[in-house]
């Protein structure tokens, strides 16, 4: 019985990679039709320090995540990037924000799809942020409130982000694709990468004219450790990978074809000097972290010393 088990999810799982595989084939004509681009024109090319610390959800352990307030510590702790997280609420407002429901954060269970942008900045988002588990809330006298994706763009311009769509919904989409050819400027079209699990929203941004520049998705994550020659005309982008997915092969394919290549989640030098053993020596084009302050000041003594 159990082989049978486990027969029959190995066959599921091989149809369901076939047809993905599939729909990507089908698709790859209008991906490489996309308007041509280079590392010269990534933001984060621009900066001779490598790898680039980008805070995650802003400085994520030092305070109440996807806040202006924890992305301003982020960059003051020397993070020139943001990993950030979209949501969208009931009204079809998008906001920066993780979960479906803002308890974790503010106390209150309310699921997202119950809330317009009002509902959902009346309420502090701070409220629970207690750093080290010790029963300290340092931010409950200092009310942080969500930011809606607009306020976001406004309050850090010049900062390139790579945004985390979170929801893989038909109302995220219709959101997302009816908000940037609205609101996008031009730089926004050149530092925010769009990284979504969906399986064709990354097809549909990328038939966008202008188009913005869209992350490697999971599925194109999972074909580049497979077969990586099917991504060889992509544009430009940027591959956010976990630890465990790095490889030197990985990191000389990245650089050959003008992608960002980050590691996601590091939070201590010792993680760090593990990954430039998988990578023989190199470091990735970026580093995704909760503690900014901590890998900057390393990476600083490393560029020092070289």
């Amino acid at each position: 019985m159990r082989m049978l088990k486990f027969v029959s999810l190995l066959l599921v799982s091989s149809v369901g990679f076939a047809l993905i595989l599939l729909c990507y084939l089908l698709d790859v004509g209008v991906t490489r039709e996309a308007a041509a681009d280079t590392a010269d024109s990534h933001l984060l090319a621009k900066w001779s320090r490598e790898p680039v610390v980008v805070g995650h959800r802003g400085a994520g352990k030092h305070c109440p995540e996807n806040t202006a307030i924890c992305y301003q510590q982020a960059l003051d702790q020397g993070a020139l990037a943001f990993e950030a997280d979209l949501q969208v609420l009931g009204d079809g407002s998008l906001v920066m924000f993780h979960d479906d429901n803002i308890k974790r954060q503010s106390g209150v269970d309310r699921d997202l799809s119950a809330l317009n942008l009002a509902g959902f900045k009346q309420y502090n988002m701070a409220w629970y942020f207690n750093p080290g588990g010790q029963g300290v809330y340092p931010y409950r006298n200092r009310p942080v409130y969500g930011m809606s994706f607009k306020e976001f763009l406004s309050r850090f311009p010049d900062i390139p982000i790579l945004l985390d769509v979170k929801p893989e919904t038909v109302e995220m989409a219709q959101a997302l694709l009816a908000f940037i050819p609205k609101e996008f400027t031009s730089a926004d079209y050149q530092r925010v990468y769009i990284k979504s699990n969906s399986l064709w929203l990354p097809r549909k941004l990328r038939q966008l004219s202008p188009q913005p520049r869209v992350a490697f998705s999971r599925y194109e994550r999972a074909l580049l450790l497979l077969f990586p020659s099917l991504l060889n005309e992509l544009p430009a982008s940027w591959i956010d990978l976990e630890t465990q997915y790095q490889s030197a092969e990985i990191k000389s394919w990245a650089s050959s074809n003008h992608h960002i290549l980050s590691a996601s989640t590091l939070d201590t030098v010792g993680e760090l000097e593990e990954l430039r053993k998988k990578l023989n020596g190199q470091l990735p084009d970026a580093v995704v972290t909760n503690h900014p302050a901590i890998l900057h000041d390393y990476l600083s003594k490393l560029a020092a010393k070289e």
